[in-house]
């Protein structure tokens, strides 16, 4: 009778203070995000395999618009790009976020989301729209908003909330690194030109493509 009786005391003494460091625990207080409210749709689409995610980007590549994005570490700095073909050109936006001691290369990952939904809302009259980026843990933390990079994502949701009423759907893929998908290598390029401190929107298309996107409320 003695032993049942210490042993109900035991477990009633324990059980709340380990249910308590079960959820003070320093990497749920970091993760914690509040509750969003986004508009489009958004979703993630991160393939089992390296050969059926260089597919699927092909394909999807054919069916709606497109844009790859990619951060990069590089040289001693952090820097972000995303970059796009359209009918009539190539449009890149290239961002150098710091210093490598200072920022982690997902943090490059994370601002190229956002300068890839940048590309998309210039863009009318679209539905759906697919940003590639090679950074699996960036893609979760985009999606879900759980990340301590707080202040990046706070940058993307406000680029959510502009995007234009016609877009319905918004997918964040993984595409593979190195595995010969040229827009991803081309975007790799662009992203090391961030990280060595170059920032900018350049457009590479035909003249009578100004007048018709608006870069950072500049019509360009």
């Amino acid at each position: 009778m003695n032993i049942l009786v210490h042993l109900k005391l035991k477990s009633t003494r324990t059980f709340p203070s380990s249910r308590v460091r079960a959820y003070t625990t320093r990497s749920n207080i970091l993760s914690y995000a509040p509750p969003r409210v986004l508009r489009p749709h958004i979703y993630h689409q991160i393939s089992a395999s390296r050969l059926e995610a260089a597919d699927n980007a092909a394909r999807i590549a054919k069916e709606e618009f497109t844009v790859y994005a990619d951060g990069s570490r590089y040289h001693g700095g952090v820097g972000a790009a995303a970059r796009t073909e359209t009918p009539l050109g190539m449009l890149v936006i290239k961002e150098h976020l710091g210093l490598s001691e200072e920022h982690l290369p997902v943090e490059g990952e994370l601002l190229s989301i956002t300068l890839g939904l940048r590309i998309i809302n210039t863009m009318p009259f679209l539905t759906r729209a697919t940003i590639f980026v090679d950074c699996q843990q960036a893609i979760r933390e985009a999606v879900s908003g759980r990340s301590v990079h707080r202040e990046l994502i706070a940058r993307f949701d406000a680029e959510l909330r502009g995007t234009r009423r016609s877009l319905r759907s918004l997918r964040i893929a993984w595409v593979p690194g190195h595995e010969g998908v040229a827009m991803n290598e081309a975007v790799d390029k662009d992203a090391k030109a961030a990280a060595e401190g170059e920032s900018s929107t350049r457009i590479i298309i035909s003249p009578a493509y100004y007048g018709q996107v608006q870069i950072g409320g500049r019509l360009l």
